[in-house]
């Protein structure tokens, strides 16, 4: 299940609620009127990890119509990408 509410600055994905199952969410953190900045969160039950990103205005709700329905099944794999590095840019290791 997916739940939208750009206005509350959330996007929840599978059981996400107040404490952090395993799975992912992506939090509006700040925006203007050319980009949004999102933090994505994500969690395994063993591992988890967060990043900010930059993301463009409308691309969010793109990404929101990807994942929709999202996992149909336990091989169901999808990736959404939000933007890339400059190619002069370092790549963390």
């Amino acid at each position: 299940m997916i739940a939208v509410d750009v206005n509350a600055g959330h996007v929840l994905m599978n059981n996400l609620g107040s404490t952090m199952e395993a799975g992912f969410q992506l939090t509006v953190t700040w925006g203007d009127a050319d980009v949004t900045r999102i933090r994505v969160s994500a969690w395994n039950g063993l591992f988890g990890g967060t990043a900010d990103v930059y993301v463009g205005i409308g691309r969010l709700g793109e990404a929101a119509a990807q994942l929709e329905d999202f996992p149909k099944d336990p091989s169901d794999v999808r990736e959404v990408i939000f933007g890339r590095s400059a190619p002069s840019m370092p790549v963390a290791a």
